[in-house]
């Protein structure tokens, strides 16, 4: 069941209801069977991955609490994360190698695993106590509006929010449903739009040269960025429905200005994983080999964040391209701050450069991360300019082949949301809506309900012709 669904609407708005009357008690049990239920409609044998790498969590984290041998709690730790990377590698392996093994692979399995994993090592270094009640545990594994892709959420902030969800309000209402109706503006409205463009390049890169690689080239880290961060909108919004509050993911990631900053501001709730558990416990141990440690530290993150995706070519060449960028901007932050520091007239000049440099290079990267091989990732690359007569003629008859409607609505739309994120938030109406009139209140309200049925109409008008989300498969 796909989240621009109908149908997923519908089960939201059921689940979301029959939630709301259940007694706080039977919460974790109510959204355990909920999103049972939700992998069930897609293939009920996905389950018995779930089921297994929870058990493993479960009793894991139990023995650890209990034991008092350093040697032993170490063991169930880093014995049971081996279990569930193993099973993690080995089903997304299995359907390669054989499609006869791809209803092994549960939905989301990439996102259930690393929420498991910190969960396990949250106990081994005492940051919370071992879940005694295994159906809140199962629950927050298997949390359905995260578990698609995302918002990766630490177990120290989802169970204190299952055993006390939120009470329902208008405010919650409002704030979930106008999340998930930005989210379906931006993967229908945006991302889908621009698509149709980026489709047609990377479809058959070898085939075109200058103008549409260009166009292919800057547009698709704004479709990626549309897509995902709807697709989250979508996740974030519907647990609010259901009482749970999720972490941002996604913080103007095309305003940061070095390639550092766009890892804390993309995907932060997977960069942030990769940081507590990979990055820093691998710094700590590599503290003593100076400049290089900080650099296999950092190659080290970025590959997994990179091999994360898929255990492919492409992706370990846009983990490379990554791991360099990142190891070169934190080598040279120091020095680049001194000499800022000593120039300060071009510290205007810095920032705007550094963020145009930063969309630049993270466009370089996703070119692998997008390419069907490596070849055409190179290809793309090695053909994207051409004097600039041509490239204005390739990209009218490109245009006119594949309809510039679809780019400049997607573009339009884009820029419109960009300006809304960026400035609403600064008005006094919105960041302090309760204290304002009831006249504004009730503008705002008129103004959520219609952005939520906009999001419905386009659910039925595109629901036919919809294109599957970027992140869907990981």
């Amino acid at each position: 069941m796909n989240f621009t669904s109908v149908e997923y609407l519908l089960f939201l708005s059921m689940s979301a209801i029959l939630c709301r009357l259940m007694p706080r008690r039977w919460q974790s049990l109510w959204i355990l069977v909920l999103s049972c239920a939700f992998y069930a409609l897609g293939d009920v044998r996905g389950l018995m991955s779930l089921g297994g790498a929870t058990a493993v969590a479960y009793l894991a984290a139990l023995r650890i609490e209990r034991e008092t041998s350093p040697r032993v709690r170490q063991v169930f730790a880093y014995g049971s994360v081996i279990v569930l990377v193993a099973a993690l590698l080995l089903f997304k392996e299995l359907p390669r190698a054989s499609r006869s093994f791809g209803w092994l692979v549960p939905m989301g399995i990439s996102y259930y695993t690393f929420k498991l994993i910190s969960y396990v090592l949250d106990v081994f270094w005492e940051r919370q106590r071992a879940e005694h009640d295994v159906i809140a545990l199962a629950a927050y594994g298997i949390f359905f509006p995260q578990i698609v892709a995302g918002p990766i959420q630490r177990s120290t902030d989802f169970f204190p929010q299952i055993h006390t969800p939120m009470t329902l309000s208008r405010d919650l209402l409002r704030r979930g449903a106008g999340r998930i109706a930005i989210g379906l503006f931006k993967k229908l409205v945006i991302a889908d739009q621009i698509g149709i463009a980026l489709n047609t390049v990377y479809a058959s890169a070898h085939d075109f040269a200058g103008a549409p690689l260009l166009i292919a080239f800057y547009l698709f880290p704004i479709q990626l960025y549309a897509d995902f961060s709807g697709l989250t909108d979508v996740a974030i919004g519907s647990a609010l429905l259901l009482g749970i509050e999720s972490p941002e993911n996604f913080h103007h990631p095309f305003s940061a200005t070095n390639i550092s900053e766009y890892w804390r501001r993309w995907h932060m709730s997977l960069t942030t994983w990769t940081v507590d558990y990979i990055l820093t416990p691998l710094r700590m141990a590599t503290r003593t080999w100076g400049q290089i440690g900080l650099v296999f530290s950092i190659c080290m993150n970025l590959m997994t964040i990179a091999l994360w995706h898929g255990i492919t070519w492409t992706f370990f060449a846009f983990g490379v391209v990554h791991s360099i960028f990142v190891s070169l901007d934190a080598l040279s932050a120091k020095r680049r701050k001194a000499w800022l520091k000593a120039h300060p007239s071009w510290n205007s000049w810095a920032k705007w450069g550094g963020i145009v440099l930063t969309f630049h290079l993270v466009a370089f990267g996703m070119v692998f991360w997008r390419a069907r091989s490596v070849g055409d990732a190179f290809w793309i690359l090695e053909h994207l300019w051409a004097a600039p007569a041509a490239l204005l003629s390739g990209a009218l008859v490109f245009g006119a082949a594949i309809g510039w409607r679809p780019l400049l609505v997607g573009l339009a739309a884009f820029t419109l949301l960009e300006l809304a994120e960026r400035f609403a938030g600064r008005a006094p109406i919105v960041s302090n809506l309760q204290a304002s009139p009831r006249w504004i209140r009730w503008s705002v309200q008129v103004v959520a309900l219609m952005l939520v049925l906009v999001g419905v109409l386009l659910l039925f008008v595109h629901g036919s012709v919809r294109e599957p989300f970027l992140y869907e498969v990981f």
